[in-house]
């Protein structure tokens, strides 16, 4: 099966990729090592083994137990941030809008097919989602 990557053909999908890639990397779920051999742990008595990482070794042989920095942390926001608008305004838009309707995905062909059919413009779109939401309110709450 081959896999779509868009970020390969889009700048701000790339930089997030690659930044959640290089230096967001789940450590446990790769088995509890860092990338090049940077994982460090000590035994402490009643516990077990505690993870720690190094700061700038070249510079100071600090260790430290919290991964990162608050403005590391400011930063991550902020990519993610962007990322969210970008997929909000420019890339999925459309799809964005249905999403955030709340409404179930379905994914019969009758009904891709309607979805579709209202995607001509954001207009379009955004009042039939309104009238399928007060449609589907009715039925949840048995109003019918």
């Amino acid at each position: 099966m081959t896999q779509v990557r868009y970020h390969e053909r889009d700048s701000i999908a790339d930089r997030c990729w690659q930044y959640v890639k290089e230096r967001l990397r789940n450590t446990f779920a790769h088995g509890g090592f860092e990338k090049q051999g940077a994982s460090l742990y000590f035994h402490l008595q009643g516990v077990g083994a505690v993870p720690a990482s190094f700061t700038s070794i070249k510079q100071s042989p600090n260790f430290k137990f919290i991964p990162m920095e608050e403005s590391n942390l400011q930063e991550i926001f902020s990519l993610f941030d962007g990322f969210d608008s970008w997929i909000d305004q420019e890339k999925m838009l459309y799809g964005m809008l249905y999403i955030k309707s709340g409404l179930d995905i379905a994914f019969d062909k009758k009904s891709r097919e309607e979805v579709l059919s209202h995607c001509t413009s954001i207009t379009d779109l955004k009042e039939w989602l309104e009238v399928r939401s007060r449609y589907q309110d009715m039925i949840d709450n048995a109003d019918y």
